[in-house]
Parts: C-alpha cells; sequence; structure tokens
C-alpha cells in the first residue's frame, strides 16, 4: 500500500476483502441516543436554513445581492429583503 498506509499480512486491504471493521460500542446506550439526538437537531437546523423565510413551504432557490434568500415565488413578490430590509435590486435563480 502507498503513502504509508497500513494493510492486511497478507496484502489485502480489510476493506476490499469485505471485511469493515466494526464499529466501536458504547458500554451503555445513552451516548448513542445522544448522539442521535444530536444529529437529528443538525439535520433540522439544515432543513430550516435551506427552507424559504416567508412562506416556510419551498426550498430557498433564489439569493439578493444582501446574500439573503427565498424561494421564487416569494422572491417575485418583493421589493425588499425580509430579512435585512434592504431594497431588492436583483434575484439570482439558483438551480
Amino acid at each position: 500500500m502507498c503513502c504509508g498506509g497500513k494493510s492486511s499480512e497478507d496484502g489485502t486491504d480489510d476493506i476490499s476483502s469485505g471485511d469493515i471493521p466494526e464499529l466501536q460500542k458504547d458500554k451503555d446506550d445513552t451516548n448513542v441516543n445522544a448522539d442521535v439526538q444530536k444529529l437529528q437537531q443538525q439535520l433540522q437546523d439544515i432543513k430550516e436554513q435551506t427552507m424559504c423565510s416567508i412562506c416556510l413551504d419551498h426550498l430557498k432557490n433564489m439569493i439578493f445581492l444582501c446574500g439573503h434568500g427565498t424561494c421564487q415565488l416569494c422572491g417575485d413578490r418583493i421589493s425588499e429583503c425580509p430579512i435585512c430590509q434592504m431594497a431588492v435590486e436583483r434575484r439570482i435563480l439558483l438551480y
């Protein structure tokens, strides 16, 4: 193996042979449950950041020169940013 990586003694890697090392288990499930809850909260935060701040129904796919964004349906109807109240001079559609 190149770059200082280690391989098994027979010359094959664990991953290529299909042997994936088992994840280290916690002594109790409380740490695992806390980790799952933390990840669920992070996922919820990301979903909220990507949703339109006006209608909360559609994904943000339009941004303004101030850097804030909305969905196209809401963005086409407004003349100032709902976050910073800066006048909307240009709209940039994201794909």
